[in-house]
């Protein structure tokens, strides 16, 4: 259950201009290559991708910025120390993929990606999901110092943001100009956690994406306060002790 105070800021855009009104369709990307391998694949090359220039960005500071003190650890395998329960209440059909862990000198990183293949339409199509958690626990310099920035070049460049209160130190929600593809993201005790949300594509009767327009139906309000419960929860699974 999500107590008010949380609530307060969590919708209240830090971009200017209003954010316009979700549309009926969204045209989906057409597809590549990547059609070969499994949904989990890609995505997690993506998350891999975004971390690394997360983490060589601040590592370039050296040591000009003081070691976090760390409370949390990156598990080996992290889709057996946390489940998204929340998430999978808000998306029934949710599926685990793959988990991976990548450590360096400047922070240890583990991700668990999961999807969700929707329900089958007439024709027997599916319309797909991605998602994943992350979290990066900083051990050379005080991911503070990024956390929250949009600009050019940063992981969520281009969409709205919005401040979630009572989750770590600090807390942000972001989603497209629609307000979906959500992604929440919390910076406490030297880390970085992340939970996310992102599709939607077509899949056809052999789980190839088609080029379809699709008509995406998923209440991502929901989704939202389910990334903020399952926070919680990540929160609990990765802490030391």
């Amino acid at each position: 259950m999500i107590t008010d105070p949380e609530l307060d800021d969590a919708w209240e855009s830090a971009a200017a201009p209003e954010a316009p009104a979700a549309p009926e369709v969204v045209e989906p990307a057409a597809p590549r290559d990547r059609r070969r391998y499994p949904g989990w694949l890609w995505a997690l090359g993506g998350v891999l991708a975004a971390s690394a220039v997360w983490a060589g960005g601040l590592y370039a500071y050296g040591d000009e910025l003081a070691a976090p003190d760390v409370a949390y650890e990156a598990p080996e395998r992290l889709c057996d120390t946390f489940k998204a329960s929340a998430l999978t209440a808000a998306l029934p059909g949710l599926q685990t993929g793959q988990a991976a862990r990548e450590s360096n000198a400047a922070l240890d990183w583990a991700v668990c990606v999961f999807s969700v293949r929707g329900k089958e339409t007439e024709s027997g199509d599916r319309i797909r999901y991605h998602g994943a958690a992350e979290i990066e626990v900083h051990r050379k310099a005080d991911p503070g110092v990024e956390f929250g920035l949009s600009g050019p070049g940063k992981r969520f460049a281009g969409m709205e943001s919005a401040t979630v209160s009572g989750l770590g130190e600090r807390a942000v929600m972001y989603t497209d100009q629609a307000g979906r593809m959500p992604a929440l993201q919390v910076l406490d005790g030297g880390a970085v956690l992340t939970l996310w949300l992102s599709g939607a594509d077509r899949l056809d009767k052999n789980g190839a994406p088609t080029n379809e327009v699709i008509t995406d139906t998923l209440d991502y309000e929901a989704v939202k306060y389910a990334l903020i419960e399952d926070m919680r929860k990540l929160m609990d699974a990765v802490r030391k002790g």
